[in-house]
């Protein structure tokens, strides 16, 4: 049974840590942030988006019509990278996956849950009150 109550999934795996590219390999503009997540620099776009999209048999030129945000020539080469660190990457990835899996499980039992739900309710009434 899930602790609806827990700040995060219990068990929640650690994101690996990426090898991100240096100059020698052609600069690509990644950033893995403090929880994990590998994103576009300057961007909100994934790394994970650029590649899922890869992976499915996308264009870069179709896979910059979504993500407008980042350059053809940056979709490249993170595209490169992908594909020259594929086991770092397929790592990744997976435990992102997993990650994912967890959160989604809280979130479901925090909605089928009744405890849940006078928590907040009674959260809702507490912040109403006058202080």
């Amino acid at each position: 049974m899930v602790n609806v109550f827990a700040l995060e999934p219990e068990n929640l795996p650690k994101t690996p840590r990426l090898p991100l590219p240096g100059p020698e390999v052609g600069t690509v503009p990644l950033v893995q942030l403090e929880d994990g997540s590998v994103r576009f620099a300057g961007t909100r776009v994934s790394f994970d988006s650029i590649v899922y999209l890869h992976k499915q048999g996308r264009t870069t030129e179709q896979i910059n019509a979504s993500f407008d945000l980042v350059s053809i020539e940056d979709i490249e080469k993170a595209i490169a990278y992908y594909e020259s660190e594929r086991f770092a990457v397929n790592e990744y990835l997976e435990a992102s996956e997993r990650i994912g899996e967890a959160w989604r499980e809280l979130s479901e039992a925090r909605n089928r849950s009744h405890e849940w739900k006078a928590h907040l309710e009674q959260s809702r009434v507490l912040r109403k009150q006058p202080v």
